[in-house]
């Protein structure tokens, strides 16, 4: 489906602009977004929700792209279910990525945003986009706070952080070589 062709759209305010958003977003019973976990602060299931800016002429938003973001989740009514791949941890700066053999569900997609963005070795209170849905009270961003179901946190961070240093190591290995 082609959200810049649909001509039954509603009309929404995100980021000070009337953007006619494709009718499709609002039908579903579920609305189910899914990423790879990967080390990049600008996030990934949240990142998502750029894709429904029906233009192509979208990169006027990067500059504002925690409350673009922010403003497309509310006018669309949330994430019902986040998943977060994590059979491999994609090292965005570095390219390679690690076999960790994981995935993060959940109702809450700011919560496993912050899941995923602390295996990654982030800190979700230094990421714009999570801290802008924190500040609207979109979902929880609070390690505390958050359940964590089916596996040793601690032991799966620590396993995230190795395969980090080693991907880092392995960056300046070959940039050595050259």
């Amino acid at each position: 489906f082609n959200l810049t062709q649909d001509t039954e759209t509603r009309q929404c305010r995100i980021d000070d602009e009337n953007l006619q958003l494709s009718h499709i977003l609002f039908k579903p019973n579920v609305f189910v977004s899914t990423h790879v976990l990967r080390t990049f602060d600008r996030g990934s299931i949240l990142k998502n929700l750029f894709g429904l800016v029906p233009d192509r002429k979208k990169s006027r938003f990067h500059k504002k792209l925690p409350a673009v973001l922010a403003d497309l989740y509310e006018a669309i009514g949330g994430i019902d279910l986040a998943v977060m791949d994590g059979t491999n941890l994609w090292h965005a700066w570095t390219g390679p990525t690690t076999r960790m053999n994981t995935i993060l569900v959940g109702r809450d997609a700011v919560a496993v945003e912050t899941v995923g963005a602390t295996l990654a070795g982030l800190d979700p209170q230094k990421m714009p986009v999570i801290q802008e849905f924190s500040r609207r009270g979109l979902g929880e961003t609070n390690m505390e706070n958050i359940e964590i179901l089916g596996v040793d946190f601690d032991e799966l961070k620590k396993e995230c952080e190795i395969a980090i240093r080693a991907s880092k190591k392995s960056k300046r290995a070959r940039s050595e070589e050259r």
